[in-house]
């Protein structure tokens, strides 16, 4: 049997379980080499990342460490039959996705159209949906727009967060990878284009746009801050002077009848605090930044130093 030519361009934990899937269970496909970033100085700059050093070198594949996608162009002299990008935030250049004529094959954790763009994980949690998904695709010169090959669904349940949601997310990717390859290798994979009067585009999202607002909801900012707990940066207020990581919250029916932003109450036991919002209350359960000690009640937190 004839095998497949095969380059993966990944520096996720996404990538990094499918590259897995494929060097494991996946014996058509002949992974040429692996395409990544170099380590990040801090490895909470790049949300999910993972190095790929261990398992290249555990399969003896070359790893090729770039730096922008530019440096991507080497992959045509392998002549690769197939390209898979997954968790790359990148767009590959004109020239690279014509080189396979298997196609580049992306994935992307939303049911597209929906959710064309950047952050999918978060805007899902912080739009309070209840289902999201993944899609298997081919990349083509837009974002997130080529023709489907197929999508796996899953839940949100209200007590997830980001790192479950990416947990269900990666799960989903390997399981569309242990379907849809062998029929991929086969030339048999389904392809159906998007409908484009569904599609929609979530913005990308930096470390700064994590500001708690306290004028919102209980649920709006309790969707908020799970949203973006680790393995992303993080949501965050301000006391006095201390910006405040805010990693987990749990909604209250207390509230609404004082200003937004004012603790409520200090739990010394269980060292957590509870903050009016616009609606209801946040139990804050986990944090860091702040001297627990310096926290009283009638105290508020802002969106700025203070």
């Amino acid at each position: 049997m004839k095998k497949i030519r095969t380059v993966h361009i990944s520096n996720g934990e996404n990538g990094w379980h499918v590259l897995r899937e494929i060097l494991r269970n996946q014996p058509a496909f002949e992974v040429q080499a692996v395409f990544t970033t170099p380590p990040p100085e801090n490895t909470d700059a790049i949300s999910g990342y993972r190095s790929f050093r261990g398992l290249a070198e555990a399969f003896s594949l070359p790893l090729f460490e770039v730096k922008n996608s530019a440096s991507l162009r080497s992959i045509i002299s392998l002549a690769p039959d197939i390209i898979f990008c997954i968790g790359w935030s990148r767009l590959l250049p004109k020239d690279v996705l014509a080189a396979p004529p298997l196609g580049a094959i992306g994935m992307h954790p939303t049911l597209l159209p929906e959710g064309r763009g950047r952050a999918p994980i978060p805007w899902a949690i912080i739009k309070g949906m209840s289902r999201s998904g993944v899609t298997m695709f081919y990349l083509d010169e837009g974002v997130d727009s080529g023709d489907i090959i197929a999508q796996r669904e899953f839940e949100i349940r209200f007590e997830d967060d980001a790192a479950s949601v990416y947990r269900k997310s990666v799960s989903a990717m390997v399981g569309l990878a242990r379907e849809y390859l062998p029929l991929l290798a086969d030339g048999q994979a389904p392809r159906k284009k998007q409908e484009e009067t569904r599609a929609s585009w979530w913005e990308k999202r930096t470390p700064s746009d994590g500001c708690v607002d306290w004028s919102k909801s209980a649920l709006e900012n309790y969707n908020f801050i799970r949203a973006l707990t680790r393995p992303y940066p993080g949501a965050f207020t301000y006391h006095r002077e201390a910006k405040v990581l805010l990693w987990k919250a749990a909604p209250r029916d207390a509230g609404g009848r004082s200003k937004p932003g004012v603790i409520l109450d200090v739990n010394r036991h269980h060292r957590s605090f509870t903050v009016s919002c616009r609606r209801g209350s946040l139990e804050i359960i986990s944090f860091e930044g702040i001297d627990f000690s310096l926290l009283q009640q009638g105290d508020t937190l802002g969106r700025a130093a203070r």
